[in-house]
């Protein structure tokens, strides 16, 4: 899947949890942490060409280390940005985990797959549901935008022509 529709999609679970005061922090570290997982492309050697797809959508992509990889996020983002907001650790966890848990279930949504029950499995579960090329971004980011015009009173003004008042 491409970063923006992992980032996106972060945003939105990170969202669904958040109070109108962290809502636009929220999107950011479920953004950034929604990105995370992908990270694992830094792992190469110069004598093992093939290392680096060995590790794509590994341990970084397993279920087992949303809570672990949430937690290192967490913790850089904390000390970087929540801290100075007035965000609890425990809130920044959260947030971070959301957006990092998205990753792995929307790389299984490729032909590709992706390892998520790493380390007890290294089968690669593609449920084919979604092809390589193109980005469904475009829509996701559409929807997002309407949401918060729908939702938050605060965006209208900065997104949407008119407010909407709730159905």
């Amino acid at each position: 899947m491409d970063p923006l529709t992992q980032g996106v999609f972060g945003s939105v679970a990170a969202q669904q949890f958040a109070k109108k005061q962290y809502f636009i922090l929220a999107t950011v570290l479920g953004f950034f942490s929604g990105l995370a997982p992908d990270l694992d492309i830094l792992i190469r050697s110069d004598t093992d060409a093939l290392l680096a797809l060995e590790y794509h959508r590994q341990f970084t992509h397993s279920l087992f280390f949303i809570p672990f990889g949430g937690l290192l996020c967490a913790v850089f983002f904390y000390y970087t940005l929540a801290r100075r907001a007035g965000l609890s650790f425990k809130s920044t966890w959260l947030f971070c985990g959301l957006g990092y848990a998205t990753h792995g279930l929307l790389d299984a949504c490729t032909t590709y797959g992706t390892q998520l029950l790493w380390p007890f499995s290294n089968a690669r579960f593609a449920w084919n549901l979604r092809r390589q090329s193109g980005s469904p971004s475009a829509s996701l980011a559409e929807s997002l935008i309407g949401h918060l015009c729908e939702t938050r009173g605060g965006f209208q003004a900065a997104t949407c022509s008119e407010p909407r008042t709730p159905r």
